[in-house]
């Protein structure tokens, strides 16, 4: 650490890792990079955003999570956060604006918000029923026993099977479960 080296670059062993821990360093935390830049920047960059990627290519332990900056507008951001919604197609339109106006496909806000779920390593799973859906967080690869946790401790305790249906399967037959596993559509 002395000589200037992140925390989260240093290898350790499990052992080691452990007592590590509990020190709360703020260089052994990941890092997201963020570039504010002009209007006219925000789709390629500038040489500011250039020279920030070329000095993470040559950090060593980079990985593909946080290795390019994410280039954002602020102007844009707050045009964006502004802008009048139609009820109906309010994030669509903004969407379709930003593309449209600036060659961007997503805000800055969504960039940093998928981002920030990549490097902490979390994704969702959703569950449907008549009167809602919802989406639950979970880390990458938990099992189905401890995803049902993220909903009830309860549900974890007494689990016995999860039953998926794939997104584009639901939506194509309207939500139809009974018709879902007539089909064969469902998997436990």
């Amino acid at each position: 650490l002395g000589m200037g080296t992140p925390a989260r670059k240093l290898e350790l062993s499990d052992h080691e890792w452990a007592a590590f821990q509990s020190l709360h360093l703020l260089t052994s935390k990941p890092v997201l990079y963020f570039c504010n830049v002009s209007e006219n920047d925000v789709k390629e960059g500038n040489i500011h955003t250039q020279a920030l990627q070329k000095w993470l290519t040559t950090q060593p332990g980079q990985d593909d999570s946080n290795s390019k900056p994410i280039i954002i507008s602020a102007q844009i951001e707050s045009e964006v956060a502004n802008m009048p919604v139609d009820s109906d197609s309010g994030a669509l339109s903004r969407d379709m604006l930003l593309e449209q106006i600036y060659g961007i496909k997503e805000n800055g806000l969504a960039q940093i918000i998928k981002a920030s779920r990549v490097l902490l390593g979390l994704q969702n799973f959703y569950t449907v029923g008549p009167q809602e859906a919802r989406a639950w967080t979970i880390q990458k690869g938990a099992s189905a026993r401890s995803a049902a946790g993220a909903i009830h401790t309860d549900m974890e305790k007494g689990f016995i099977k999860a039953e998926t249906i794939a997104y584009n399967d639901y939506v194509a037959n309207e939500g139809d479960e009974k018709k879902l596993k007539a089909q064969g559509k469902t998997r436990s």
